[in-house]
Formats: structure tokens, C-alpha cells, sequence
């Protein structure tokens, strides 16, 4: 029986977390057989800061509802009692999303302003993916998300044909998503065992935020870097072979989600998740395996997508390096998340972030793409290393005592 949820939670994980990714890549081929590289590096910059502001306006509600036992001392999530937190801060992901457009990031298209309710859509969406994935629902939610791209596209190519690509594809995002994040939100409303009563929402979510905007920041960072100090060329170039690279990272990435909840609800609610799902080793030759043949492939695959000479084979390489260290860090976030220690991540983050930052800025003056790909790699390896730290030092004593809410 526990394999078979574990199975179901890995498949509907994995499609979740594959189907955005998909629909981001095939939508950049499809601008970019409609218009130029501008309007794809465009699109990549709205992706970024879109998603981004998002990921950050969710408030780390994805994890911690996925995790309700270890954050809020309950088998369901409460989504009624944390509704109104969740719906001020998806609110303040659109309210940065326009004040970082005004700031000039993608320098100040007016297009991209059809993508402002992304962020708010987005950070409910992600807080509802979470609750199904208490719930062992995560099959439903791979669902939904294979659903939600189907629409999407099909948006996409209809509304290309009456507008420019780089709008149509921003409305296809709006409308997709909304339809996705309704779907979410009329599953999860049939979930019982909410939380009755009060639930100090910003107090409980504080560590679960902070670790939040450190690795969205992280995650964009050089992205962002692009959009504000380079061409939109350059990010046209880069943002698809950082996607192309960084795609395999989802299968890692949806196992350790799927784990956070319901298929890890069995013994120790730290070390047995990670025990089961394989070790250290099993998961950085797995990325090896991934690292080798995106280095295979990518040229090929990158000329197929933007019809493009193929970057310099230096920044695909360290991009394929850069593969296995990031599994690495995964065989080590199921432990620290279940574990409680999601502010002990934030100083290995905000290192690697800093590196990522710097190496970024001076590389995208340069127009260097092996550099930017150097400036990846080296946080990469920083944050590898300091998960394993941390990782050592939890099994080597008690987890600290989950925060229980106050009701």
C-alpha cells in the first residue's frame, strides 16, 4: 500500500513540476517561429519575474502545507484559517511583479504587463498543490497541471494569430493558469480536517518564507541579471540552454516533493524519507546521467528549439556539472525540510546567491555565456556542500520540536 501512494505521488509530482517546464520551453519555440529573438528573450524575462514574484508570494505555504504535521501540528492543512495571509501576499507578488517592471526590468515593454495576475494566481496555485499533496492527492494535482498546459498552448497558437506572439503568449499564460488554479481550488475545498479556529499565519510561515525568497532569488538570479544589465538577444540565448539544462532537475525535485508529504508519512518523519527514497550516492550518479546527456544533446536540441547556432560547448559543460551537485542538494532537502530546519538553509543559500550575483553581473557585461554558466555552477557547489553539512549535523542529533500553531 505504501508503495503504491508513494508511486502515485512520485507520478503526479513529476508531472506537476515536468508540465510547467514543458509548456515554458514549447512556448519559446513558438514565439520564436512567430517573431524574434527580442520577443523570446522578452518571454523568458516575464517567465522569470513572473514566476519568481510567485514563488515568493506563496509564502512557502507549498511546503508547509505539504508538511502540516511538522508545521502546524495537524494531518490536514488550514486553508480556511491562513486564507486571508495567503490572499495578501499572492496579492503583493503582482504589486512586485509591476513595481519591478517599472524598475525597467525587460525594459519597460508594455506587453508584459498582461502577465501581472500571473504571480497572484500562481501563488495560490502552489499553496492548493501543496494541501492535495497532504491529502495524497498529488495524482489529481499532476493532472490538473497536465491539463492547465494543454490549454495553454492551445490559447497560445489561437491568440498568436490575432495579436503579436509575445501577447499571445502571455495571455495563453493568464488564462491557463487561472483555469488551473480554479481547478485547484474547487479540489482542495472538498479536503476535511481543516484547522478550526485561528491560525497565526505570518509567525508559522516566517522560516518557511525566508528559505523561500532566498532560493527563488536564486533560482531567477541571473535571469534577472539579464533582463536588467544585458540585451534581451543575450537573454533569448542563455534563458533556453539554462532551461534545457536544468530540466532534468525536475524528476529530483518532484521526488522530494512527493516525499514532504503524504508518501513520507511513515516512521521518522526526518531520516526515514530520506532513507527510503535512496542515498546521496544514488542520486548524484543519477545526475551524472542526466549531466551527460543533456551535453549530448544539447545542440541539437537547442538548434531545434530557436533555430540558433548552439552556444559554446565551455558553458554547456559546466551547466552539465552543475546537474549532479544540484541532485546532491536534493538527497538532502527531504531531511532538513521534515526535519524543521528550513532556517538553517538561509546562510548556504544567501552565500551561493551572492556568488550567483556577482559572477552574473560581471559576465553579462562581458555578453559571456561560459562565464554566467561558471557563476551557476560555483553556487551550485556551495549549496551541495552546506546541505550536506546541515544534513550530517541534524542526524547527528534530536530535530528540533515542530511549531504547532495556536488555536
Amino acid at each position: 500500500m505504501w508503495r503504491d501512494l508513494v508511486g502515485r505521488s512520485f507520478r503526479g509530482a513529476a508531472l506537476s513540476k515536468t508540465a510547467p517546464a514543458v509548456v515554458q520551453l514549447a512556448l519559446l519555440v513558438v514565439v520564436a517561429r512567430s517573431g524574434d529573438l527580442r520577443a523570446v528573450g522578452l518571454l523568458a524575462i516575464a517567465s522569470a519575474l513572473a514566476f519568481g514574484c510567485a514563488s515568493i508570494a506563496e509564502a512557502g505555504f507549498g511546503t508547509s502545507f505539504a508538511v502540516s504535521r511538522v508545521a502546524f501540528g495537524a494531518d490536514r492543512p488550514p486553508l480556511r484559517a491562513t486564507r486571508r495571509v495567503r490572499l495578501t501576499a499572492a496579492s503583493l507578488g503582482s504589486a512586485a511583479f509591476l513595481l519591478a517592471w517599472a524598475a525597467g526590468i525587460g525594459e519597460r515593454e508594455e506587453a508584459l504587463l498582461i502577465a501581472t495576475p500571473l504571480p497572484f494566481l500562481l501563488a495560490l496555485a502552489y499553496g492548493y498543490a501543496g494541501a492535495l499533496n497532504a491529502a495524497g492527492r498529488l495524482a489529481a494535482e499532476g493532472r490538473i497541471a497536465v491539463a492547465e498546459s494543454v490549454v495553454i498552448l492551445a490559447v497560445a497558437i489561437a491568440a498568436i494569430e490575432w495579436t503579436g506572439p509575445l501577447e499571445g503568449a502571455l495571455i495563453a499564460l493568464v488564462v491557463g493558469r487561472l483555469a488551473g488554479t480554479m481547478a485547484r481550488g474547487l479540489l482542495v475545498d472538498r479536503l476535511r480536517g481543516d484547522v478550526s479556529g485561528s491560525v497565526d499565519g505570518w509567525r508559522i510561515q516566517r522560516p518557511y518564507l525566508a528559505a523561500t525568497v532566498v532560493i527563488v532569488a536564486h533560482g531567477q538570479a541571473d535571469i534577472l541579471v539579464l533582463g536588467t544589465v544585458a540585451s534581451p538577444e543575450l537573454v533569448g540565448t542563455y534563458a533556453p540552454l539554462l532551461r534545457l539544462a536544468y530540466a532534468s532537475l525536475l524528476v529530483a525535485e518532484a521526488a522530494s516533493w512527493a516525499l514532504f508529504g503524504a508518501a513520507g508519512d511513515r516512521g521518522d518523519e526526518s531520516a526515514a524519507p530520506a532513507r527510503r527514497f535512496g542515498s546521496s550516492g544514488q542520486f548524484f550518479v543519477a545526475g551524472v546521467a542526466f549531466g551527460v546527456a543533456f551535453l549530448v544533446l544539447y545542440r541539437p536540441v537547442f538548434g531545434l528549439v530557436l533555430d540558433q547556432p548552439a552556444p559554446p560547448v565551455a558553458a554547456a559543460a559546466l551547466l552539465a556539472a552543475a546537474i549532479p551537485i544540484r541532485f546532491l542538494s536534493f538527497s538532502s532537502t527531504v531531511r532538513l525540510v521534515r526535519g524543521g530546519w528550513q532556517l538553517a538553509r538561509i546562510p548556504v543559500l544567501l552565500t551561493a546567491l551572492v556568488i550567483l550575483l556577482g559572477g552574473s553581473v560581471l559576465a553579462s557585461k562581458n555578453g559571456s555565456l561560459s562565464g554566467l554558466a561558471l557563476s551557476r555552477f560555483a553556487s551550485e557547489v556551495v549549496i551541495a556542500a552546506g546541505y550536506a553539512v546541515l544534513a550530517a549535523k541534524l542526524a547527528a542529533r534530536r530535530p528540533p520540536r515542530p511549531v504547532v500553531s495556536a488555536s
